[in-house]
């Protein structure tokens, strides 16, 4: 990896992410992007003048964000913010893309939602129609270095390298162990795992098997017998979170994490 964009809306739980973030960033040697989006629906009698001061605020708290932490970087240059305005997922998602960004960054939820939400509207949303990996964290978690990681999966194909490099990344940064935990859903294709079709290379990893409806409880109740310091999944149709999420996110009394979430973009094959 090489560049990574991070979201945030300057709350405490941003803020909490963005601290993993520094300590993560030091270890990847990675080009850090911060981005806030303004969300502005002015009204007809709106001043211009109060957008402007809007925006220059804001860039104060961002410019204010990025002096305190440039001094922890083991490279100070390596970190650049800007604030934008419009739709929040649609401005992230361009920006990613024209970046070329290898991952995503954000809170699992911002100030706006509900304490007992695991997962706020906003990353629903970056879940749903982002085509970059997105990695979320969960308030309140401390950075730790990477020993174990869970890669959940339900079809043991996956389309192509580029899909697992920010995994292959994080493990070979970290010399973590990486545990392959095998769903079967009783759907069709659901074959015997190689390490050449999930595109692995010569990484080594132990292999679990579960049986369930879905891949979310049973990959949940896994890592109460495996514990681990990030989950890695795939984005696909019918899987994390796809039904589940709301239009408002994910309740904590159906879906909760106290660990880093690693949602690699495409499809299993």
């Amino acid at each position: 990896m090489k560049k990574v964009l991070f979201a945030t809306d300057f709350s405490d739980n941003a803020n909490q992410a963005f601290e993993y973030l520094i300590h993560l960033a030091n270890q990847l040697n990675v080009e850090i992007v911060v981005i806030h989006v303004v969300n502005l629906y002015p009204k007809a009698d709106m001043m211009m003048s109060v957008e402007k001061r809007m925006m220059e605020d804001n860039q104060k708290v961002l410019d204010q964000m990025l002096d305190r932490v440039r001094p922890r970087l083991s490279n100070p240059a390596a970190i650049t913010g800007k604030i934008v305005k419009g739709d929040i997922v649609e401005r992230l998602k361009k920006i990613a893309e024209q970046l070329e960004v290898d991952l995503i960054v954000a809170g699992t939820k911002g100030e706006r939602n509900p304490e007992d939400f695991y997962l706020g509207r906003t990353a629903g949303s970056l879940i749903k129609e982002t085509d970059t990996a997105l990695l979320l964290v969960p308030a309140q978690t401390d950075f730790v270095p990477i020993k174990d990681i869970v890669f959940a999966i339900k079809s043991p194909r996956i389309a192509g390298a580029s899909i697992v490099e920010p995994l292959l990344s994080m493990q070979s940064t970290f010399g973590a162990q990486l545990h392959l935990l095998k769903v079967n859903t009783g759907e069709a294709g659901q074959d015997v795992v190689q390490a050449e079709a999930l595109h692995l290379g010569g990484v080594s990893f132990q292999t679990s098997e579960r049986n369930g409806e879905g891949i979310t409880q049973p990959t949940l109740a896994f890592l109460e017998e495996q514990p681990a310091n990030l989950l890695c999944g795939i984005r696909r149709q019918r899987g994390f979170f796809q039904r589940l999420l709301t239009r408002n996110g994910v309740k904590k009394s159906t879906f909760n994490l106290t660990i880093p979430f690693l949602i690699l973009r495409g499809v299993e094959g």
